[in-house]
Parts: C-alpha cells; sequence; structure tokens
C-alpha cells in the first residue's frame, strides 16, 4: 500500500505554538487578577474573544521563532550571513608538528614526500665554556673555539629532505625546493628555524626471481607489475583522499580537518606515519603481493643480489630483509634486475620467447609509474557548505486586531481623512468605542511586532561586526488601520522608531553576546574587561570593539597562533603585519589595535645637540611638528645627555597635559612653559616656546598637546626570536680586502646567567609586611570562612567584612583583591565621623576590602596605599618569576638561544604606565605563548626604544633579503640588545 500524507491528531505541540494551552493559562491569570468582579469566562464574552486573538498572535509567534536557525539567519536576498566560519575555516590549524609540516610539503606540485628531521648541527658550531670571577663562582662564556667548552646543543633547529615526483626536469628542481622553503618559512613555528633543505639521494637496488605463471599471461605486463609493486613498498607515494572517502573511513569531522588546510585533498596522518625513510620490507611480503598478480602460479625463487643484500637463493623458514641506509631512499635499477619466468610449453620456445623484452618492461613499467606519479586530487571538495535557509520574512506583522470578528469593526478604517483631526468628534459613539478599541490594542500590537523585530536581526546581535543597538523595534502605522489618528504625535513616533536602549544598556548587553560568542570558541577576555571596567582611563565601548576584533579575526588568530614571522617575505620587513602569531593575538586580547611592526618612536621628538661659536656642547629635548618641521616645545640646555633623557622622559610622561603648562603674556611676549617638580617641592620650567602673538601661540600649543596626546596612544611593541640571531658564519676574519678583519667577526648574545659553584645564596626579594589570611568559622553550628590581609600575626591592614560558606568564595575573593589592589585608580577615600582618613579596596560599585586603619593625616593613608599597591602587584608578577629550576640543566640556562624570545615594551603609552595594565600585559604574554618558549621581557624608556629599534629594522630589512645577513646589521643590534640585558 502506497504511503499517503497524513495530519495526525496526537501531534505535540511546544508550549508557545499549542492554542489551548495559552488560552487556559490567560484565563487561570484572569481568574487570579480579576476573579471576584468578573465571572463570565464563556467564549461570548469580549474579553475573551481578545483574549484569544492574543494567543492566536502568540502562536503565530511561537512558529516563528522555531524556524530553523539558517532560515533566521538568511536575509532578504537570500544571503546567509558569514559571521558564520566553515569547518575547514574554524577546524584546521596552522602547521605544528612534523606530520603538519609535511603534509604542507607533500601538498606542493612536484613533491612526492618529505621527511622533517631535528637538526644537531648548525651553521656555526658553538662552544659553552665557564670562567671564574670569584672564588667558589663562575660565568658562563660562549666562544667559537672547539677548546673551549662543550659544544652548544641548539634546540628548536630542523632539517628538510625531500622526494620529488618522477619526471620533474632538472631545472625545475630547484624551483620546487624553493617553493618548499618558502611554504616552511611562511608557517615556521615561533623560536624554531629551518637549517638545512635537500632533495633525497637515491641508492640503487636490484632483485632477481624465478616465477611460474600461466599459460598465454603477458610476462612483459606481470614483470613491469612486479617492478612497480617492489618499488611502492620502499618508497610508496603518500594518497590524497576526498572529504567523502575519509569520513567513509570512520573519521569525524573534527578528525579530517585536524592540522593544516591542504589544495589537493585529505592525507591521512596514518599514511604518514607508516612511511618512513627507513623502511624494513620482508621478501615474505614481497611474494605475498607477487601472487596476487593476475597470472601468477608460484613464485619458485627470490632474492637481493650480493650487491644490494646478502640473499639466499631458495626459500627457507627465516625472513631475508632488505635494510635501507637511513640517509637514501631505495630505487629499484630495473635495468639490471632480472625476473625469469617459466611455463608449460616452454619447451617448444626457444630461448628469446621465454625471456621477457626489456623494452617493453621498461614502456610498461613507466606507463605504470606515471599514473601513480602523483595523488593529488584536482579541483576536490575540501570543505563543508554553510546550510542554506529560506527568507522567511519573520518581521511581517498581521495586526491582532485584523483577527477579531467584523462587528467589532476593527478590520476597516473608522477615518477617511486622518488630516482632519475634529472628524474624530463629529464621529458616532459606536466609531468612537472602535477606536477607543484600537488604541487600547496599540500597545500589544507594538510589543508583538517589536518581537518579530528582534527575530528579523538575530543574525545582527550574534555577528561580529560592530553594531549601534540590541533592541530592535519596528514601526506598525502600515500594518494598523487608523494608527496615524491613534498617534498623539505621530512624527516624533516615526523619529524615535528602533531608539530603544540606552548606552549604558546596549554596551552591558553587547558585551553578553560577545562572551557568550567568545566561550562557543573555548576563548575568553574577563581579565581586560576586568581592567577596563576598573581603570579610570578605560571605557565600555573599548571591551566591545576589542572583542569584535578578536572575533572577526579569529581565524588567523588560530591560524598562525604559533607561528613566528616569515622572514623569507621580503616586503614584510617594516611597516607590515607580517608578525609572529602571538604577537597579533596579545594584541587583540588586550585591545591594541594596531600589531603591525612599526616604529613607536619619531624623529619629531628626540634629543639634539646644541653647539654655537666655541661654547660647550649642550643637548636639549625638542618637538617639532611632523608635518612642517616647525619646533613647538625646546628644553633648557643640558651638559650630559643624561640630564636631557630624564626631560625628554618627562615630556612624554606629561607634556599632553595641559595642567603642567603655565601660559604667560608679557610685554607683547606670549609663552608656554611646561612645568616640573623639583627636589625642593617647587615647579619650574623645564621646556618653552615663545611667540610675538597670542593666535600663534594658542595655535601651536593646541598642535603639541595634540602630538603628544597621540603619541600616548601609540601602543604596541617588539618581539625577538632569539635563534634568529645565532651567529651563521664563523669569527675568523673573511678575506676581503675592503674590510677591516675586525669587523667581519659576529657578536654572541652575552650569556648573563651565572653558574654557581659554590653554594647558590637567596636572591634578595622585596619585603613586603602583609599576607593573607583564610580563618574557619563556626557561628552555632553555621560554618564559614574570614578573610583578612594581615600586617602582622594579630594585625589587620585590610578586613573582608563578608562570610564566605565555602572556602573557595574566600579564595576567589583573595584573587579579585589582588587583582584590583594592584592599581590605584581602585583605592577610594574618605573621612568618617571623626575626620580621620579611610579607604577601601573596590570593583566597580563593590567593596572588596577595607583598610582596618584609620588616619589622622592623609600622607599616612596614601604611603600605606602605595605599599599595597607594589605588594599586590609584585604578588600578580611572582608566579611567572617563580619558575622550577630543579627540571632545567645548567647548560639549558646557559643558553642564550634555544626556544628564548625577547619583548621590548614602550613605557610611555596611557595604558602602558598603569600597574594594572603593566600585569594585564605580561600576563597575557606568559599565558599565551607555548610553555617551552621563554619570554624575556624589557620596558624600554624613549631613548632606549628609539636606539633599538634603529637597528631592529635594519637586521630586519636585511634578514628578509639575504639568507646570511650583513655582519655589521647583526652586531649593531646584538650591541644594543646585550647593553639592553644587561641594564634589566
Amino acid at each position: 500500500m502506497e504511503n499517503t500524507d497524513v495530519i495526525f491528531a496526537d501531534t505535540k505541540l511546544s508550549p508557545p505554538e499549542d492554542f489551548a494551552n495559552l488560552r487556559t493559562k490567560g484565563i487561570k491569570l484572569i481568574q487570579q487578577l480579576a476573579g471576584k468582579v468578573w465571572t463570565d469566562y464563556n467564549s461570548h464574552d469580549p474579553g475573551i474573544t481578545l483574549l484569544e486573538a492574543i494567543c492566536y498572535a502568540l502562536t503565530d509567534l511561537g512558529y516563528r521563532t522555531s524556524f530553523n536557525v539558517e532560515d533566521l539567519w538568511t536575509r532578504g536576498d537570500d544571503q546567509t550571513n558569514l559571521s558564520f566560519y566553515t569547518a575547514r575555516q574554524i577546524l584546521t590549524s596552522g602547521p605544528v608538528t612534523v606530520n603538519d609540516f609535511r603534509k604542507i610539503i607533500i601538498d606542493i606540485e612536484g613533491v612526492k614526500n618529505a621527511w622533517i628531521e631535528v637538526s644537531d648541527d648548525y651553521e656555526v658550531p658553538l662552544y659553552l665554556g665557564t670562567k671564574e670571577t670569584t672564588p667558589g663562582q663562575s660565568v658562563y662564556e660562549l666562544s667559537y673555539d672547539e677548546g673551549a667548552g662543550e659544544p652548544l646543543r641548539l634546540k628548536g633547529l630542523y632539517k628538510v629532505v625531500v622526494e620529488l615526483e618522477e619526471g620533474i626536469a632538472a631545472d625545475r628542481q630547484h624551483e620546487v625546493l624553493q617553493r618548499v622553503r618558502n611554504i616552511i618559512q611562511r608557517y615556521r613555528n615561533l623560536c624554531e628555524d629551518l637549517v638545512t633543505i635537500s632533495s633525497v639521494e637515491y641508492e640503487p637496488f636490484t632483485f632477481e626471481a624465478d616465477i611460474q605463471v600461466s599459460e598465454g599471461a603477458d610476462i612483459e605486463k606481470i614483470n613491469a607489475l612486479v617492478f612497480q609493486l617492489i618499488q611502492n613498498l620502499f618508497a610508496p607515494p603518500i594518497p590524497f583522499y576526498t572529504l567523502d572517502q575519509l569520513l567513509a573511513k570512520g573519521y569525524t569531522i573534527e578528525e579530517v580537518f585536524e592540522g593544516p588546510a591542504l589544495q589537493h585533498g585529505f592525507i591521512d596522518v596514518h599514511d604518514l606515519e607508516q612511511c618512513h625513510r627507513s623502511p624494513q620490507v620482508h621478501l615474505s611480503d614481497i611474494i605475498n603481493k607477487i601472487l596476487k598478480i593476475e597470472g601468477v602460479i608460484a613464485v619458485k625463487s627470490c632474492s637481493f643480489p650480493a650487491g644490494s643484500q646478502s640473499s639466499f637463493s631458495e626459500f627457507t623458514e627465516s625472513i631475508n630483509m632488505y635494510a635501507l641506509s637511513s640517509e637514501k631512499i631505495v630505487r629499484l635499477d630495473i635495468e639490471n634486475s632480472v625476473i625469469r619466468f617459466s611455463r608449460k610449453g616452454d619447451k617448444h620456445r626457444d630461448a628469446k620467447s621465454t625471456a621477457p623484452s626489456k623494452d617493453r618492461v621498461r614502456a610498461l613499467y613507466k606507463f605504470l609509474q606515471s599514473q601513480k606519479r602523483t595523488t593529488k586530487l584536482r579541483g576536490p571538495k575540501l570543505d563543508l557548505p554553510i546550510p542554506t535557509g529560506s527568507w522567511m520574512n519573520v518581521s511581517d506583522y498581521y495586526p491582532i486586531q485584523n483577527n477579531l470578528p467584523v462587528t467589532y469593526g476593527t478590520t476597516e478604517p473608522v477615518i477617511v481623512d486622518p488630516g482632519n483631526s475634529k472628524m474624530i468628534g463629529d464621529l458616532p459613539l459606536r466609531k468612537k468605542q472602535v477606536l477607543q478599541l484600537k488604541g487600547y490594542l496599540m500597545v500589544f500590537e507594538q510589543i508583538l511586532a517589536d518581537y518579530l523585530a528582534q527575530l528579523e536581526h538575530v543574525s545582527d546581535i550574534f555577528s561580529f561586526e560592530n553594531i549601534d543597538r540590541t533592541y530592535y523595534s519596528q514601526s506598525i502605522t502600515d500594518a494598523v488601520t487608523d494608527a496615524a489618528v491613534l498617534m498623539k504625535d505621530l512624527s516624533k513616533y516615526n523619529e524615535t522608531a528602533g531608539q530603544k536602549e540606552s548606552k549604558k544598556t546596549f554596551f552591558k548587553r553587547r558585551e553578553k553576546v560577545l562572551n557568550h560568542l567568545l566561550a562557543r570558541f573555548g576563548e575568553e577576555m574577563n581579565s581586560f574587561s576586568f581592567y577596563v571596567h576598573n581603570s579610570s582611563t578605560g571605557k565600555s565601548e573599548d571591551v566591545i570593539r576589542a572583542k569584535a576584533a578578536f572575533l572577526a579575526d579569529y581565524v588567523d588568530l588560530g591560524l598562525e597562533r604559533n607561528k613566528g614571522f616569515d622572514y623569507s617575505d621580503r616586503d614584510g620587513a617594516w611597516d607590515t603585519s607580517n608578525v609572529a602569531g602571538v604577537k597579533k593575538r596579545i594584541c587583540r586580547l588586550l585591545g591594541i589595535q594596531d600589531y603591525s611592526t612599526r616604529f613607536t618612536t619619531f624623529d619629531w621628538i628626540d634629543v639634539e645637540k646644541r653647539q654655537e661659536d666655541n661654547n660647550p656642547l649642550r643637548f636639549v629635548a625638542v618637538v617639532r611638528d611632523h608635518q612642517n618641521k616647525k619646533l613647538l616645545l625646546e628644553s633648557r640646555p643640558f651638559e650630559t645627555e643624561s640630564e636631557v633623557r630624564h626631560i625628554l622622559h618627562y615630556i612624554i610622561q606629561h607634556g599632553f597635559n595641559t595642567k603642567k603648562y603655565q601660559l604667560q603674556d608679557k610685554q607683547g611676549r606670549f609663552s608656554y612653559h611646561l612645568q616640573m617638580e623639583n627636589e625642593e617641592k617647587q615647579y619650574e620650567s623645564v621646556a618653552s616656546m615663545e611667540f610675538g602673538s597670542k593666535g600663534n601661540r594658542d595655535e601651536d600649543f593646541s598642535r603639541l598637546i595634540e602630538l603628544l596626546e597621540g603619541l600616548g596612544r601609540q601602543e604596541n611593541f617588539h618581539l625577538l626570536e632569539h635563534i634568529l640571531l645565532r651567529p651563521k658564519i664563523d669569527s675568523h676574519p673573511l678575506k676581503s680586502s675592503n674590510q677591516p678583519a675586525e669587523s667581519t667577526s659576529v657578536s654572541l648574545l652575552t650569556v648573563l646567567r651565572k653558574s654557581q659553584v659554590a653554594s647558590p645564596t637567596k636572591t634578595e626579594q622585596p619585603q613586603f609586611p602583609y599576607s593573607f589570611r583564610i580563618d574557619r568559622r563556626n557561628d552555632k553550628g553555621k560554618l564559614s570562612w574570614t578573610l583578612n590581609l594581615m600586617r602582622d600575626s594579630r594585625t589587620p591592614a585590610l578586613v573582608v567584612e563578608d562570610n564566605f560558606p565555602l572556602k573557595k568564595g574566600a579564595i576567589e575573593r583573595m584573587v579579585h583583591i589582588r587583582q584590583a589592589g594592584a592599581d590605584r585608580v581602585n583605592y577610594a577615600d574618605s573621612t568618617n565621623a571623626d575626620g580621620y582618613y579611610v579607604f577601601v579596596i573596590k570593583e566597580k560599585d563593590r567593596v572588596l576590602a577595607k583598610g582596618k586603619k584609620a588616619y589622622r593625616e592623609k600622607k599616612d593613608m596614601d604611603d600605606e596605599i602605595i605599599l599595597l599597591v607594589d605588594y599586590f602587584s609584585y604578588q600578580l608578577n611572582l608566579m611567572h618569576t617563580a619558575a622550577d629550576k630543579d627540571e632545567v640543566s645548567e647548560s639549558d640556562l646557559a643558553d642564550p638561544y634555544s626556544f628564548q624570545l625577547s619583548i621590548f615594551i614602550p613605557d610611555w603609552p596611557l595604558r602602558f604606565r598603569e600597574p594594572g595594565f603593566k600585569y594585564l600585559l605580561e600576563e597575557a604574554i606568559y599565558n599565551e605563548l607555548p610553555s617551552h618558549i621563554y619570554p624575556n621581557i624589557y620596558w624600554l624608556d624613549y631613548k632606549q626604544m628609539k636606539d633599538f629599534e634603529h637597528v631592529y629594522k635594519a637586521w630586519l630589512q636585511e634578514l628578509t633579503m639575504n639568507e646570511v645577513p650583513e655582519i655589521a646589521r647583526v652586531n649593531s643590534l646584538l650591541a644594543v640588545f646585550n647593553e639592553i640585558r644587561k641594564m634589566n
């Protein structure tokens, strides 16, 4: 019997779509609210009729809410909102493991296979020794001299061996290897590098066998098939699969897309793991495969001749194994391999007819190999499509009043001429009552219409784009008849339609949605949000902008998370987004908008030398307009550069603050002076400018403040991988007639760590009089926990008035206090009833802890707060400095190159000056870097950063242009870098 479409009577409806359920609940609510004055709930009652009309509208809303997600996300032009990421975008990653890198290399046209191995060798061998400085102590010392100590084994260096596809012309082989090098450099892991790349060397071997075949078999074809299967046993091609093939093999979607995205299909990681450069092939494997060839009856003998391997002409129970040299790939020598065939009719054939034709065997073998020359797929399906939906026009609204019976009069317009307001007074009572009912229903109409508008814009709410609202509404003037008459002010209604939330509400709701989206990717930016919401300089829009930018860049942040910058990109040395993936991720996590490699220092603010006639040399700090080089501010002259650097630092730190300036008008001369407090607590002018007119002064003063404010917003930092600084030529003088010998020597990174020969002494650490104490409290059998910060064992410094039912709550409060207490802006002070000064630590409007002591002098309270800020800042950074040295060998600690990087951060940007943000930035660095990489963090003043950026840019440009950088540029960078390391 054919199946027929039917409607089932017992279909289960969801509560919002169940009309009877809604009606029952509505009547029950009416009974609760008006049961004493309204007892008639029959269907003929107008109130019940209105209830039923509203319930019916609610079922429509429930129905539309249950639409498939792809339908709700599809816009009116049938285009799906692309805030969704595809499987290929979000599930793949950049290459990280050895197998990942093998995949992307094999995916290159012309490559058959590839192997990546750790390299114990590198360009210039280094030796690590020790030099005694004081009795019982010595320092590590790096040298190029072999007798200076033990060889330094650098980590993170690799060599690549590539097997090219057969038939690649000699002139194209170098091109393919260069493409391999480029793609490795493009995806190079952070603090790792490639030492060598080469094509494989082949080791020929021969094969002999006696095979019995059936009468009429094509012995040349069988011969070629035997050669092919033997070669594929030793050097099997890596097959590419389609998406459907891997799914059919039982892999999940997550497993299929694990690893880097390829262009020619998918590679099964098990095929890679089974394909070794040094395979072990048993004769029994060869025999089993030969016997499966059509026409083969038996294998009488099988061996590798003595030139290849010990062999035996007849089979025994033992296994004859051919072991390949680990440095080469074997290739079957078909010219010197011999296969003899025997058939029943050989006695009637001459010797020439019993032996296969070598020319035909060679031709068939080449044909068979050409079919398997590459397993790369052409135009495969590489991704799962985003589900497409249908535009359902969910915001289309049909008014409730149009569903009422005709006798109610609400389905047709009451006012023929809406512009004549006097006409309403002339209407019959019946029509006035109809308008009154329409006006009553307008509240419900607007609410339901707004719900549908909100549903229509759900894709906008959950998008990564910048939106200006989270509540959506729509006008119902076109849907409801007589709406223009019912509105008190129609123009104002149309003007304010959609404005349903304040900025505060928008930021709060928008951040909740972005937090939800972040959580779907397993990410969170809570520390950044905490800092911004509790910082005097932070704004809610900064949080929204940072989280939306993080989500919009999430694909690249995931793909590039582990990669270093691509130094093979000749156009990507400076003023470029070619940066290490971890830098981009840290910047996005902390709302640093520009992560590119660029200058943070500028020529328009600097130290200049001044010398007139025979006067001594002087130094001045200057600020110029970079557009026209006009001088805007000049310090008084100083005898030493160190003195003027102090003034330059003050200008950068405070020069944007107009309250620090004194504007003077004297005898027709107009000037402004930057004031600084001296040791005598008096203010003196340290930099100034004078003008002939007030207009010129005010114009230049505004420009000066604008430039210095902009400088304070220039947030960035530089990341330097130590492994890229390793010497690539030795230190012996090069043969050059144009350069002095000393200029050719290559500097080394200074080894700063000491080798403790005697008993180690404890490192001096800041001493603070504070410690947290968590106590258990039993109040009439009710257990709770209290938290205090103690100055000593008896005297609390901070008290927490809350009692915590669980110890976990006290610990969490302690963490919050540490985070908030590291920033001075979170301390609020006041005076008590006795006129004494007191303070609290706050998180937004919540008091986290209170100072226990009341202070007679405000200065005493401020001193206590400063000490607390220092203590909490130290405690927060302590987790990063207390590394477990027991698991690290002395040679690892002395190695300045392996798995280390240095981060250079300017100390003058506005946020970078705040202790809370400094902690946040350092915490992000430690959390986001791979655990095996150690970061060295340096906070540089303006002059230090300017010196560093000058040599850093030159080195980067040299590194991208030459495989072996010019010595002078390397030495210049190392000299500045080593000086920075010694000073920190």
